[in-house]
């Protein structure tokens, strides 16, 4: 560019003196360095597994566009403390001498693991009950299709606790443990034992790990498998003009309105997301991505029920926890609906029985879409977290033949 012939040319100036930098300075700088390596370090370490992100367009326009990002939630520390090695035993409830041999020569065992399993030196009869403690180099070794087979029968007795809660995950082996610290010669073994049904992912031998690795190895595996799948979702606020058809939906009269002068502040301002959590009652807002706490006002046993039902409560009722205080609750401040299209709506999933007195195995609530408030478990270590309602049936395949009734509250939406 040429030189304007206007501007007044600078005066001369004089060089300035040079300042000695003491050594302080650099010792500083080069300290900041190493500590922001530190906690990058640390950050990496700790912080959660974000394993997908997905944008979501909603099909029903009164929820709005809805962002979601997939963290594994770890649980504490704590929650694998002072657990001692268990002994392995399988047991068929109910199952006959006959039947148990049918089972294992029709599972697709090897057989040399045919022949183990059928030592009846290893059998023990119980109350009508057959148990088998299985040699470890079966459980080791058994391919993927006879294991899914002998588990899924073991998951229908109480007592094959590994069998019937497995560890479980909708995605890739690789997914689930993307950041493990275990070593290679571990993962490969974890990865044998790890079996697929219905494009979900089943790990049901910790037991076996709990008896053959090192004790720090056991605490990894075992931090690593039980992370629960959360999902971080926002609201797209893109302007003014759509106020009114999420606050349909959103803000219902109720402990949500209090979040209208925000969502509609956000709306003005053009915002472009709004989290989910602030948009919820003031009592699942406060326990949302929280593990259980000792509480006055939290039960210790707090669980599904409890959870599902104090939704819109601002002071939770706790004697919820009690099955026929919930039940009678359920029949005369609930009404059943054809599907969960409302924020609130308790889905239920139970199994059916002959004299109509449904069994119940899982009760949680309708966010938006197919998002579902829950705590999957009434002991601590289960936290308060959103997921999808196919990661939550996932938690209960054991059970093949679950059915789903919904609740509306008596007085909220049509």
């Amino acid at each position: 560019m040429g030189s304007n012939p206007n501007k007044t040319r600078p005066r001369p100036v004089a060089p300035a003196r040079r300042r000695k930098i003491p050594w302080s300075y650099p010792c500083c700088v080069l300290g900041g360095m190493v500590l922001m390596l530190v906690i990058n370090i640390i950050i990496r370490q700790y912080r959660p597994a974000l394993t997908s992100v997905s944008v979501k367009v909603a099909t029903n326009a009164a929820w709005g566009v809805m962002k979601e990002q997939t963290l594994m939630l770890e649980r504490p520390a704590q929650a694998f403390m002072n657990q001692p090695p268990p002994e392995i035993r399988w047991v068929f409830g109910g199952f006959s001498p006959a039947q148990l041999r049918e089972l294992f020569q029709s599972s697709g065992l090897s057989a040399r693991h045919q022949a183990l399993l059928l030592d009846e030196k290893i059998w023990q009869s119980s109350g009508g009950n057959l148990g088998v403690s299985p040699p470890l180099e079966v459980v080791r070794e058994m391919d993927a299709a006879p294991r899914q087979r002998i588990y899924d029968v073991l998951a229908r007795t109480a007592e094959n606790v590994p069998q019937r809660y497995p560890y479980v995950f909708r995605g890739s082996f690789e997914d689930w443990f993307a950041g493990s610290q275990l070593p290679a010669s571990l993962r490969r073994e974890v990865r044998r034992m790890v079996y697929e049904k219905d494009r979900v992912l089943f790990f049901a031998d910790l037991p076996y790990f709990q008896l053959t690795a090192p004790s720090n190895e056991v605490f990894l595996l075992a931090r690593q498998v039980s992370r629960v799948p959360a999902v971080l979702a926002s609201l797209e606020i893109a302007h003014p003009a759509h106020f009114e058809d999420l606050k349909r939906y959103w803000l219902p009269a109720g402990p949500t309105a209090s979040s209208e002068p925000l969502i509609l502040s956000l709306a003005r301002l053009q915002a472009d997301d709004l989290n989910v959590s602030a948009l919820l009652p003031p009592l699942p807002r406060l326990l949302l991505y929280r593990y259980p706490q000792p509480s006055a006002s939290i039960p210790r046993n707090a669980d599904c029920v409890w959870t599902s039902m104090n939704f819109f409560n601002e002071q939770p009722d706790n004697r919820l926890v009690e099955q026929s205080f919930a039940s009678q609750t359920l029949q005369t401040q609930y009404r059943v609906v054809p599907k969960a299209d409302a924020l609130g709506d308790i889905i239920m999933l139970h199994l059916p029985s002959a004299d109509g007195n449904s069994k119940l195995i899982h009760m949680c609530v309708q966010v938006a879409d197919d998002l579902v408030f829950t705590k999957n478990g009434g002991d601590i270590y289960q936290p308060w977290v959103l997921m999808h309602l196919e990661d939550v049936r996932a938690l209960f395949s054991y059970e093949p033949m679950i059915e789903t009734t919904v609740f509306r509250r008596r007085g909220r939406n049509t």
